[in-house]
């Protein structure tokens, strides 16, 4: 039986003992609590008794005072304990609910207590309406006695009752303590029997092994690793004593694998004494010297290593971990070499001695004179490249600096090493760059590590400078360190300012002269200088086109330049893409015509809204339907199509010419690339306009790509987000900006013939039959003027004329008559006929109506003044005849007339920013700082930031905006104009 089971055995017989006394003690413990609560509940009801008896006696008292002296005070206590009584009654019948007897003499006590209760009542009652005399003589009576006596009697039988109770509870209680004391006594005397049979077991069992241990563990501690403890029980100590022999076979065993391990070690092991004599030695010290163990022992180290210091010993205390240096040591045969020596000090038996541990360092030193070759051409490599290279700690800390480092930022190198990078940086990178490298090295977060980018260094003058920075990580002994790549970019963006400024120069002195030929012959080709002959329209035509081949060619090359400079801008909002996608389609049709495609819209997204930016994405997708209808075969057909899916919307454009081989789809998008050099002399182009649209639609948050199918079909296709929900298309409706006019004619034909030839001229028009109609119509709406028919259902034209003047609304609005009878009324009135502003006779003359629509408006305000500031002759002359109909056009050809002409008023300035004696910016503080700012609509030759000048309404690139397009703008500010202004 083992230790353990003999303890719980003698803990199994303990126990039972224990629970019987322990739930011994709790029974007589309870019935000794019982006995308590009984004492006490006998105390209680005798209380009880006492307390009715004393309220009782109250009101007698207060009854007798009464009666004697009258006095009303006395009955106060009396009806204080008439009330108590009650209650006291019913307390006391719930203290004796266990006494049967009690409960029967109460049963009892209750109508006798009411008796006499009652007769002092009466008695009250007597004294208060009859008088002292009439209450004596019932009191002489004795009633009243006699029933308190009976009363006194059945309550002393309740409170002896009690008593005796009291008594033999007491009684029993004084047993129970006295039981309980005894079995407390039998329970100490048992655990004492018990707890001696344990202690004789433990002596037994525990402290003879004990002993044997103890014997043993001083043996081996000795180094007899061979003692072993015998055993014969089954019990802990035998487990205990094979975990020794086991603990001291091991020892044994490591011991012998120690001298293994000693004896094959690479580096030597040499034990000295505190004299530095030489006490032991392993094989391997034996082969690094050339001395056999023999030949060694007793001998001085100094054998061995002439070169160690005199205070070894100092060096070794010194050091807590070992006392380590390289030396030069000799073999038995003369030879030197060079060793890493580690002295450490031990105590054996309490004698010092000292561990040499060597190791022959010959290759390492070979191998670091090679590493210190092969750092001294790296450092030479670095010292010799134009990059300034700096390596940082992970706290921003320079370590190093290259002497191109030191010659860009004008330190020298003792000036920077050990001091915060952002020293190199001007704000705001020197307050950022701390906490940019504290989240980067808590969160990993990068964005800039492995990428180049362009910054701006700050140099020990002050100066700062453009520069490119690469940075790169890495870990050297369990560092993070990060190096630095810097290349002064200077001269570099003084290049490119100087190719900036000659594109810019080059774009002005090309884009101003052919703006001049293509208005002009843009002029020429409408008509304005009469009837061509059908030769000179085709010289023309091609002149036209050629213009406009270069034209495009300028624009593109500037669009290029402006993507690698990053000045390119983007306006982007919420844009319904199907309107845009027609306008795009209107636009490029008579381009298609020329190779005689048509274009066609295979499906639709009704309703579809991307943000992108406007004239942009029409930029892409004129490129895409030019391409198409260009390479498509004549008579054919380009389709497009739009679809969304997953939130983005498709727009496809698709030919069916010769399609695009395959080995040229990853240059497709490069710059100056064409698929074929022979597509070049045919078809014409440069090679950027994919180039430019990829850029612009990738800007755009987009892709474009495209599918084809050589000798089928070629579909290139741009995606685009939809709007998110929420997202509003905001657009103005171009009828915002037309000018009404109402029509006032009974004949439908007449009147839709007039809406027709105004709708021409860019003017909206609304109809009315009658003139009561109109009356109604010229009340609800604003009219910039009017046309009048004489014969009217109902009411005369003339008779409505004279009406409309009467009112002053109406008095300043244009009228024109178009009537078949115009001529013959027209004398009839005589001079009332002036308040008109033409009379037109049907059939109508489109020319005449055209005439007087262009009088209407100016006789009426409208015909505004504009100040072209332009200092190319052909340019003024091209604007003022688009707007010759439209604006009194003055001129200033330098900065220093535009400032003298400003001193009046004008509706509208036209400028030019690249003046011959200043910037047209200049102007731009004089236009805005007056009473009523003066807007601008800007027409150059390069793209100008407007940002800050809130009064530009437009910017326009000669070289891009056509004759139309300059003229419906400005026709569209000078209307809104109006509008705000309460002229129309």
């Amino acid at each position: 039986m083992n230790i353990r089971l003999k303890v719980i055995c003698t803990l199994a017989l303990i126990i039972p003992v224990t629970v019987v006394f322990f739930t011994l003690f709790h029974l007589a413990q309870n019935k000794n609590e019982e006995q308590r609560n009984w004492i006490d509940h006998s105390y209680q009801v005798m209380e009880q008794i006492n307390i009715l008896f004393f309220d009782i006696q109250d009101a007698k008292l207060g009854e007798r005072g009464f009666v004697i002296t009258g006095d009303k005070s006395f009955l106060e206590p009396f009806s204080r304990s008439l009330k108590k009584i009650d209650a006291d009654l019913l307390q006391l019948r719930t203290l004796t609910q266990d006494n049967v007897n009690q409960q029967q003499r109460l049963n009892e006590f209750e109508p006798v207590m009411r008796n006499p209760l009652s007769y002092l009542s009466q008695t009250i009652a007597l004294r208060d309406e009859q008088g002292l005399q009439a209450a004596v003589n019932r009191v002489s009576t004795k009633t009243g006695k006699n029933l308190m006596d009976r009363m006194r009697v059945i309550m002393g039988d309740m409170s002896s009752e009690e008593r005796r109770l009291l008594n033999e509870r007491t009684k029993t209680h004084n047993q129970d303590i006295a039981t309980f004391y005894k079995i407390e006594v039998v329970f100490v005397v048992a655990m004492g029997f018990m707890l001696l049979i344990i202690g004789l077991l433990l002596i037994r069992n525990i402290m003879r092994p004990l002993r044997a241990l103890s014997l043993s563990t001083e043996q081996l501690a000795a180094g007899n690793y061979a003692t072993r403890i015998n055993f014969s029980s089954q019990d802990e100590f035998s487990q205990l004593a094979k975990a020794f022999n086991l603990m001291a076979e091991a020892i044994q065993s490591r011991t012998q694998e120690l001298n293994s391990i000693v004896s094959t070690m690479v580096d030597g092991l040499i034990i000295l004494d505190s004299h530095g004599g030489i006490r032991s030695l392993n094989p391997a010290a034996e082969r690094l010297f050339g001395y056999t163990a023999e030949e060694l022992v007793s001998k001085h180290i100094r054998q061995l290593l002439p070169q160690l210091p005199d205070d070894i010993e100092r060096h070794v205390l010194a050091a807590n971990t070992g006392y380590r240096c390289e030396i030069n040591a000799e073999r038995k045969d003369g030879f030197s070499f060079p060793l890493e020596l580690t002295v450490s000090e031990m105590a054996v038996e309490g004698i010092r001695m000292f561990t040499c541990l060597l190791r022959d360092i010959s290759a390492q030193k070979n191998a670091q004179m090679a590493l210190s070759n092969n750092e001294a051409r790296l450092r030479a490599v670095i010292e010799a490249v134009v990059e300034g290279i700096i390596t940082i700690d992970g706290n921003g800390i320079i370590e190093t600096i290259n002497s191109a480092g030191e010659k860009i930022f004008g330190y020298q190198h003792s000036e920077v090493v050990g001091q915060n990078v952002s020293m190199l940086m001007p704000e705001p990178y020197h307050s950022e760059h701390d906490d940019y490298l504290r989240h980067y090295m808590a969160t990993g977060e990068s964005k800039i590590i492995g990428i180049v980018r362009e910054i701006v260094g700050k140099r020990k003058d002050g100066s700062v400078f453009p520069m490119e920075l690469a940075v790169s990580e890495m870990l050297i002994d369990g560092r993070r360190m990060f190096t630095g790549l810097a290349r002064d970019i200077s001269e570099r963006k003084a290049m490119e300012q100087l190719k900036n400024e000659f594109i810019s120069t080059v774009s002005h002195e090309l884009r101003t002269p052919l703006t001049s030929i293509q208005g002009a012959l843009g002029l020429i080709l409408g008509g304005a200088t009469g009837d061509l002959p059908e030769k000179s329209i085709k010289l023309l035509s091609i002149a036209n086109n050629n213009c406009k081949r270069l034209v495009r060619l300028i624009n593109d090359i500037l669009d290029l330049e402006k993507f690698e400079s990053g000045k390119m801008t983007f306006d982007i909002k919420p844009i319904e893409i199907m309107p845009l996608v027609e306008h795009c389609i209107e636009i490029n049709q008579a381009y298609a015509d020329e190779f005689g495609v048509t274009f066609a819209v295979t499906h639709e997204q009704a309703g579809a809204v991307v943000l992108a930016d406007s004239d942009r994405l029409t930029q892409v997708l004129t490129n895409l339907l030019s391409n198409a209808a260009k390479f498509s075969h004549r008579g054919g057909r380009v389709d497009v199509a739009t679809s969304i899916t997953n939130q983005r919307l498709r727009l496809s454009v698709t030919d069916y010419g010769t399609g695009i081989k395959e080995e040229f789809r990853d240059r497709i998008f490069k710059q100056f690339t064409q698929e074929d050099s022979t597509n070049t002399r045919q078809k014409g182009g440069t090679g950027l306009g994919l180039s430019i649209s990829k850029a612009i639609i990738e800007r755009l948050g987009g892709i474009i790509d495209y599918e084809s199918e050589p000798n089928k079909k070629t579909t290139f296709f741009i995606e685009l987000p939809l709007c998110c929900a929420g997202e509003t298309l905001s657009t103005t409706s171009s009828e915002h900006n037309k000018q009404y006019l109402l029509i006032l004619e009974d004949d439908p034909d007449v009147a839709a013939l007039l809406r027709m030839m105004l709708a021409k001229r860019c003017y909206a028009a609304d109809i009315a039959c009658t003139a009561e109609q109109a009356k109604q119509m010229l009340n609800s709406k604003s009219y910039d003027a009017m046309t009048l028919d004489l014969i009217l259902p109902g009411q005369s034209g003339i008779d409505f004329f004279r009406e409309l003047r009467e009112q002053e609304l109406f008095k300043q609005l244009p009228v024109i008559v178009v009537s078949a009878f115009a001529d013959q009324v027209k004398q009839e009135l005589k001079g009332e006929a002036l308040a008109i502003v033409d009379w037109l006779s049907k059939p109508i003359d489109e020319g005449r109506l055209d005439q007087a629509l262009t009088h209407a408006l100016r006789s009426n305000g409208f015909m505004t003044r504009i100040l072209h500031v332009e200092d190319d002759p052909d340019i003024v002359h091209i604007v003022a005849t688009l707007l010759q109909n439209t604006a009194e056009i003055d001129v200033a050809m330098d900065m220093a007339t535009a400032r003298r002409k400003l001193e009046q008023d004008y509706d509208l300035v036209i400028l030019d920013m690249e003046l011959p004696d200043g910037s047209g910016e200049t102007l731009l503080p004089l236009l805005s700082n007056r009473d009523k700012p003066i807007p601008v609509v800007i027409f150059s030759a390069s793209e100008v930031e407007t940002a800050d000048s809130q009064q530009i309404l437009a910017n326009f690139i000669k070289s891009k905006t056509s004759n139309e397009e300059l003229m419906n703008k400005i026709e569209s500010i000078l209307k809104s104009r109006r509008k705000l202004s309460g002229r129309a």
